[in-house]
């Protein structure tokens, strides 16, 4: 069979304004151009923007991408700046648009990320074109555990049900997640779990790694936002230093200001913040580091912890969200969220464990799972489906 044409339509995506936005939907879209031929359309606001709209095609990987910035509009009626940015988008995926027809590409296929607006606008353009639609759900906002969803109008909500019960295809990150849309009617014809992705060239076993410290250091990697827990994880990580002194905490990804803050709130000569960093560098950390710590209050399945396990790097998190579902006794240890206590004691305790965990073997075991090339085929196993399902003809 011919390589499929996919128009990939993300709600979010790396791009000028911020660089790692939706970092986990571009390895998506890595992995499956290995399989099939991809056209990637973005649509996003640019504050700075003095024109109203801004066109960037390039191509970046072998994925030819056009993003559409357009200029943000402020007044003071609410109603009136949805309706603008909503008139704004439109005309940003139309130009996008013309722009992949002028470089030939003809979709046998859509697939979207983030139903608001990538899948609602994905299911308007697939219906126009008479192709199939599939659609990847990766937003937390989903999950019981923020009310979202149920915060949202009625007409919001009737509108998002009936848009993603035409998807053919609904694919999330976890069960956790499929679970969740499950429980909000936004699941499509056919369901199925997908993974997120590792670039395992860069995140991989590295037999002999030079340690800068005997200690044992543990490592967070984020961007240090609320969900994360990350006071729960400064106050444990104070109280397990006090019983055992051979500890050392880096955190990586927060804003120069954040750090600041918690460096300040939690003074400590063994906690190291450092300022987000390229992937590669993050990636030798791991490699040095001896754990992984999350301490997050939801995750629908968490990149950090699949490139962690890609590195051999035993994962300490709390019980929640999707990290359940690849988190065992071989390759981590599970503990209830918000437990101070419990977490120090696990903290405490760590460099006894150190020893039952085979980073090799867990390294090998996660780097099978989460590749590129693995993710890639299941991705291209949904579009075939669809397509045989839509009776659609492919080029």
């Amino acid at each position: 069979m011919n390589r499929l044409n996919i128009l990939y339509l993300p709600s979010w995506y790396p791009n000028r304004t911020n660089p790692f936005h939706g970092d986990f939907i571009w390895r998506h879209a890595l992995a499956i151009q290995k399989h099939a031929d991809l056209f990637v359309i973005y649509i996003g606001k640019d504050k700075q923007l003095k024109s109203t709209f801004e066109l960037e095609f390039a191509t970046e990987n072998h994925l030819p991408t056009c993003r559409v910035y357009y200029r943000d509009f402020q007044s003071p009626f609410s109603a009136l700046n949805k309706l603008v940015s909503y008139l704004r988008y439109k005309k940003g995926l139309k130009l996008a648009l013309d722009c992949m027809q002028k470089n030939g590409f003809k979709p046998d296929i859509i697939h979207s990320h983030i139903l608001l607006k990538a899948g609602w606008t994905a299911q308007q353009l697939a219906q126009k074109q008479n192709i199939p639609w599939i659609h990847t759900e990766h937003w937390s906002s989903y999950l019981p555990q923020t009310n979202w969803f149920e915060q949202q109008s009625k007409w919001h909500q009737q509108k998002s049900i009936k848009i993603a019960q035409q998807a053919d295809y609904t694919t999330a990150v976890s069960s956790f997640l499929l679970d969740a849309l499950h429980h909000q009617q936004l699941l499509g014809k056919r369901n199925v779990v997908i993974s997120n992705t590792v670039d395992t060239t860069l995140f991989n076993f590295q037999i002999e790694t030079t340690k800068t410290t005997s200690k044992v250091v543990l490592l967070h990697v984020s961007s240090l936002g609320a969900v994360k827990n990350i006071d729960v994880l400064l106050e444990a990580f104070h109280a397990a230093y006090q019983r055992n002194n051979n500890l050392e905490l880096l955190v990586i990804g927060g804003a120069a200001e954040r750090n600041a803050a918690f460096a300040k709130r939690y003074q400590h000569e063994a906690i190291t913040y450092l300022e987000p960093l390229p992937y590669a560098t993050v990636a030798a950390y791991m490699k040095k580091a001896d754990y992984l710590i999350l301490t997050s209050e939801y995750e629908t399945q968490s990149c950090v912890a699949l490139e962690a396990l890609c590195c051999g790097l035993p994962v300490i998190c709390t019980a929640v969200g999707g990290l359940p579902e690849f988190i065992t006794q071989e390759n981590g240890i599970l503990v209830t969220p918000n437990a101070t206590n419990e977490l120090q004691t696990v903290l405490a305790t760590c460099d006894q464990q150190l020893n039952r965990f085979d980073k090799k073997q867990i390294a090998q075991k996660a780097m099978e799972l989460y590749n590129y090339n693995t993710i890639g085929l299941q991705f291209v196993a949904c579009y075939q489906q669809a397509i045989k399902q839509s009776n659609a003809t492919p080029r």
